[in-house]
């Protein structure tokens, strides 16, 4: 069978969020609580010498919680470092669950290198996407009654984005065109509700001012073509991988195969009437457990969403998606320079594009939100972490001064 083990030789890069592309430093204080992270530990790091010992894997090493003040101290000594694997021990035993000796051993040894592949100096890409759920969370704390919170979160969010000026070379048309295509993604995952009626109406001003921008655009509508992953029984995977398997990945699983499917794609003839069992509900989710967990875990995964995926999974995505969102309306800032009534309008769509994310927020369906003094707590916790691995090393990166400016965005936020 062609699994998860066999996709990674078709490369790793796949599951890393777009939104990280242009990303950032920090140095900050270590906090005053510290979290324990899971790291992969070898002979020669000292600075795993009191961690608590969680497996090994012979000649390799082993791995071990480790506190945040462990990791910092070592990093700002310029002392050899553990890698980062989980950014809990939560987060440990979610990926272990149901796992036994030595598949344990393998799934450490599966995501190693996936860590390791993509760094910035000893930040694994991951911890990014950390920061980004801590933000979320920090706003959901907060609700539309924390301004003060709310917009330094924003503000923290464009600085590791790549700033204002990350969108400097489009045109108002342009702004607005690609606003419209992530609510137009966004729409195609909710289903009714407040946030949907939301963003219908951010669809509607949005059209509105295309009309006025590019009026030989306006009448074309947003309709995204989203890519799904579906169980197919009856599909037989073919034998052996061909030169575009990175570009159509699929699975093999019980008989039948796993693969991506676009909307335009299941509405054919060729589709209609088959067994299609829906499993994800984006191509990143899809391809970043393929390229990070072992057949086991992903046998255990595609198991337990065999009914389509969990509530939890599909409220995630859409929070992400109207994080981005939010952040990228504040980013395209062209359309604050066009001539009237576009500065206004914009404006006005931005803060509606605020008032949307609080309501898929608020209705996330996530255990509730923490107090804002933890949330923000959270954030700074993985921040300062964030900071001081990116700095762990030559400073080269070019995402090491949207880190910086990220990190002072954060420090600002009030307790």
């Amino acid at each position: 069978m062609i699994g998860a083990r066999q996709w990674r030789a078709a490369g790793r890069g796949g599951a890393v969020a777009a939104w990280l592309g242009c990303v950032v430093v920090l140095f900050a204080p270590a906090p005053a609580s510290a979290a324990e992270r899971v790291v992969f530990c070898e002979a020669q790091v000292q600075a795993c010498a009191g961690a608590t010992r969680l497996g090994d894997a012979p000649p390799r090493g082993w791995w071990a919680a480790l506190d945040d003040r462990v990791l910092i101290e070592a990093a700002r000594a310029g002392k050899p470092l553990p890698t980062l694997l989980y950014p809990s021990q939560a987060a440990y035993q979610e990926a272990t669950a149901g796992l036994r000796g030595q598949e344990v051993e393998a799934a450490v040894l599966r995501r190693l290198p996936n860590v390791r592949a993509g760094a910035t100096a000893a930040a694994p890409p991951f911890l990014f996407g950390v920061v980004r759920d801590d933000m979320q969370e920090v706003i959901r704390a907060a609700g539309a009654a924390g301004a003060v919170n709310v917009e330094g979160t924003l503000a923290a969010a464009v600085a590791l984005a790549g700033g204002r000026d990350r969108f400097k070379d489009l045109s108002p048309g342009e702004c607005v065109t690609r606003a419209r295509e992530s609510v137009a993604r966004l729409r195609a995952e909710l289903k009714g509700g407040p946030p949907a009626a939301g963003y219908a109406r951010e669809a509607e001003r949005l059209a509105a001012l295309l009309a006025v921008l590019r009026p030989h655009n306006a009448e074309r509508a947003s309709l995204p073509d989203v890519e799904r992953a579906y169980f197919i029984p009856d599909q037989r995977p073919p034998a052996i991988r061909d030169e575009m398997f990175a570009d159509d990945p699929w699975y093999a699983w019980r008989g039948g195969t796993v693969r991506l499917l676009r909307g335009s794609e299941v509405a054919k003839p060729a589709w209609r009437g088959r067994k299609l069992r829906l499993m994800y509900v984006d191509r990143a989710s899809f391809l970043a457990d393929l390229t990070s967990l072992t057949d086991a875990q992903m046998n255990r995964r595609l198991s337990a969403w065999l009914s389509g995926p969990p509530p939890e999974a599909v409220a995630a995505l859409v929070s992400r998606l109207a994080f981005d969102h939010a952040v990228e309306m504040r980013q395209c800032t062209a359309a604050q320079a066009a001539p009237p009534p576009a500065p206004a309008d914009w404006d006005g769509m931005t803060k509606l594009a605020l008032d949307n994310l609080h309501l898929v927020l608020q209705r996330a369906g996530r255990t509730p939100a923490a107090g804002l003094r933890a949330a923000v707590g959270r954030l700074r916790a993985d921040a300062t972490l964030l900071d001081v691995l990116v700095h762990a090393g030559p400073t080269t990166s070019l995402i090491v001064p949207a880190v910086d400016r990220f990190q002072a965005a954060v420090q600002r936020l009030a307790n």
